[in-house]
């Protein structure tokens, strides 16, 4: 993440997206790799054979219908932010 955050801010939005993208390409292994031994740990919870035809409905806000991963949303909204104040405060710094 402090690699995407310092590549953003430098200007190198492609290395930023690229870093970005690693990140979530390994995290995505481990959670694999977590859920599978849970799974294996207490089979007998997930023996259900028939997969639910609808999402819960859990009243947090239509996430299940959201085609953008809101976590994206907040740590590039996050970094935008400090890459604004990183440039104004660089620009007052001139003046």
């Amino acid at each position: 993440m402090i690699k995407t955050f310092e590549q953003y801010a430098s200007g190198d939005y492609a290395g930023s997206y690229d870093t970005f993208r690693e990140g979530y390409k390994l995290m995505f292994g481990v959670g694999q790799a977590l859920g599978d031994a849970i799974v294996k740990q207490s089979p007998d919870k997930f023996a259900e054979t028939q997969m639910p035809t609808d999402m819960p409905k859990t009243g947090l806000g239509g996430a299940s219908e959201a085609t953008t991963n809101p976590l994206t949303l907040v740590v590039f909204r996050s970094m935008s932010e400090k890459h604004l104040k990183i440039r104004i405060q660089k620009e007052l710094a001139i003046m």
